[in-house]
Formats: structure tokens, sequence, C-alpha cells
């Protein structure tokens, strides 16, 4: 997981909470996500850390976040990934992303 991983996970978050029915949910982007700490799990790992999350251009704060990466994208450079999980929240600024790695075509939805 490397610099291009952050950044295209924090591209793909944004635009996922753009595209969100729950226009609550659309008014949040991702603006960094700051690693500090990795935990192994049965899944792959969860990366723990701070993410920049932003609702105007000066309107940002620091959300504490966990990802969970499955196992067959941390050695892979192919970085297709889809969301089967993601839960923010504003009150406690945390943010929790579960992401899997894609092997579907691009009709079965939205690649990233």
């Amino acid at each position: 997981m490397d610099h291009d991983f952050w950044s295209r996970l924090e591209f793909a978050l944004t635009g996922w909470l753009a595209g969100q029915d729950e226009k609550n949910l659309r008014r949040f982007w991702i603006d960094g996500f700051i690693p500090e700490g990795i935990r192994d799990t049965e899944y792959g790992v969860n990366v723990e850390g701070r993410a920049w999350v932003g609702t105007s251009a000066r309107d940002q704060s620091a959300y504490q976040f966990v990802a969970s990466i499955p196992q067959s994208l941390l050695t892979s450079k192919n970085h297709t990934f889809r969301f089967s999980k993601v839960n923010l929240d504003p009150v406690t600024k945390k943010l929790e992303v579960t992401i899997e790695k894609d092997t579907k075509t691009a009709e079965s939805g939205p690649l990233v």
C-alpha cells in the first residue's frame, strides 16, 4: 500500500460519497489519508489512522479511520477494488471502510 493506493482510495471514496442517494452523505469529501498503524486480521489487514474529511473548502476535520483491506490487495499492483462497507459518522468523527478486490466486469457495478 503505497501513496498511489491511498490517493486512489481518497478519490474513489469521494466519488462514492457524491453518488449516494442520502443527501447528507453527498456533502462530504475526503482530502487525504494518513495511515498510522496496521493490524493483521483474518481478512487481511486493518489500517488505522487519520483522514481529512471536508464539507466545504474551509471546513475540514480530522477523522479517525479504519480501512479493512483484503490480503489479495496487499501484494497486488492492480488496485481495482470496490467498497463493500462505508460508515462515516460526523458526530464521533469516525470513518470505517471495507474494500474488496474487484474481479467482476464493469457491468456488475462501478470499479475504482
